[in-house]
């Protein structure tokens, strides 16, 4: 199995157990429930590193900033948060050096799988896993893998503020173009706010 087939084989699996969880926390009895919440990010300071050989002779580096949004759907069992993510990011910013054109623009989007846990009823730390991120671009797909993790307040029952450190990696290109080594490598650090619906 090549790493596209267990990516898909990881997603399904994160699936099937976002089904079973849901199926247990509908009948669950006391502290469990479901957890249905939108969101909107802000990558407030970013930066990713740009490999692609022959055509760059070395790596370069950019500062992004930008939005993303997203959901997240699971559940709640005695504290213990766990469910599914999607994610789409619009990072937009500057090479750190280049030549006449500097504008520098990631725009891609996650699929993962969260787990957490909520310390009181208001403050809870969640870890996400995107088992497949994905870049579509001047014809070409670029596919990774990425993490987030952070601290979330609830300010109120419809209201969540949270501060989360984002990392992604893409390294695979269809098709290549004759570009023999391709690496995105960044980090962001993302200012949330969330709309709890359950």
């Amino acid at each position: 199995m090549g790493l596209k087939g267990l990516r898909r084989g990881i997603a399904l699996f994160v699936g099937s157990s976002a089904l079973i969880l849901f199926s247990q926390t509908a009948t669950a009895k006391g502290g469990g429930g479901f957890m249905l919440e939108p969101y909107l990010n802000y990558a407030a300071s970013g930066s990713y590193e740009y490999t692609a050989k022959p055509l760059l002779s070395q790596p370069i580096d950019a500062s992004v900033t930008g939005p993303a949004f997203g959901l997240k759907i699971g559940g709640n069992i005695g504290g213990f948060l766990l469910g599914a993510e999607y994610t789409i990011y619009r990072l937009t910013g500057e090479y750190d050096s280049c030549g006449s054109n500097c504008d520098a623009k990631l725009n891609f989007d996650g699929m993962g799988a969260f787990i957490g846990y909520a310390f009181t009823p208001a403050l809870r730390f969640i870890a996400t896993y995107y088992v497949q991120l994905t870049n579509k671009e001047d014809n070409s797909e670029a596919k990774g893998t990425g993490m987030k993790a952070g601290i979330h307040y609830m300010v109120m029952s419809f209201l969540n503020l949270g501060l989360d450190y984002q990392t992604y990696n893409f390294d695979e290109l269809e098709p290549a173009g004759g570009i023999t080594e391709f690496d995105v490598t960044g980090n962001a650090i993302m200012l949330t706010i969330g709309f709890p619906i359950m």
